[in-house]
C-alpha cells in the first residue's frame, strides 16, 4: 500500500484587500525589471504576448524615471508577416510610448 502525501502551499504574505496583492506583485515585478537594466538605452523583443509587453512597459517606466530620453528604448519583433507583427507587437509598443521601426526588406 502506497502512502500519498500532498504538499500544501502557504503564501508568504497575507493582505486584507485583494488589491494589495496586485500592488505588492507590481512593486516586486518593477523592482526585478529595474534591477536588470544596467544601461541608459536598451532594446526589447516583443513577441506579442503579455509577458514581453509587461516587461517592456515596466522597463520604459524605469528609464523614464531615471531621466532617459524618450527614444532610449527600442522595440523589435521577429514575426515574419507585417500585419501580424503590427497587430501583435507594434500596437502595444506604441501605446506604451516607445518608438517602433519597420525594417524595409
Amino acid at each position: 500500500m502506497a502512502v500519498l502525501r500532498f504538499l500544501t502551499w502557504e503564501p508568504l504574505v497575507r493582505f486584507r484587500q485583494p488589491q494589495a496583492y496586485v500592488a505588492h506583485f507590481s512593486a516586486l515585478f518593477d523592482a526585478a525589471v529595474a534591477d536588470r537594466i544596467t544601461a541608459d538605452r536598451l532594446a526589447v523583443q516583443l513577441s506579442g504576448g503579455m509577458d514581453s509587453t509587461s516587461i517592456a512597459a515596466s522597463a520604459h517606466a524605469t528609464l523614464k524615471t531615471r531621466g532617459a530620453p524618450p527614444d532610449a528604448m527600442r522595440a523589435v519583433t521577429a514575426i515574419l508577416e507585417y500585419w501580424l507583427r503590427l497587430i501583435c507587437a507594434a500596437i502595444p509598443a506604441v501605446r506604451a510610448g516607445f518608438a517602433v521601426f519597420r525594417r524595409k526588406t
